[in-house]
């Protein structure tokens, strides 16, 4: 399994879960009444800011471009740039 590192509830009760590992991101909709979770195409930068707006959507802010920023010291503290996107999911 992947690690998971954001979590969000949906209006309809699933939950939109996204995380990643060893250079590959992840995202899918968990659905708690069946027990299975869809992928879905993860956002474009590692560890965006999510927002859930007033409307139900999820709103992806930000992050970085390298997925080794977040391992340092293990992978030796890289300068990794902030990305500057804004992603909605639906």
């Amino acid at each position: 399994g992947y690690v998971i590192d954001r979590a969000t509830l949906l209006d309809d009760g699933r939950i939109l879960v996204m995380g990643g590992d060893s250079g590959l991101r992840w995202a899918g909709v968990y659905d708690l009444k069946t027990s299975e979770t869809k992928k879905i195409t993860p956002p474009k930068a590692w560890w965006p800011s999510v927002a859930k707006l007033t409307d139900g959507r999820v709103m992806f802010v930000g992050g970085v471009n390298d997925w080794k920023l977040r391992l340092c010291p293990e992978y030796g503290c890289v300068s990794s740039p902030a990305v500057k996107t804004v992603e909605i999911f639906e």
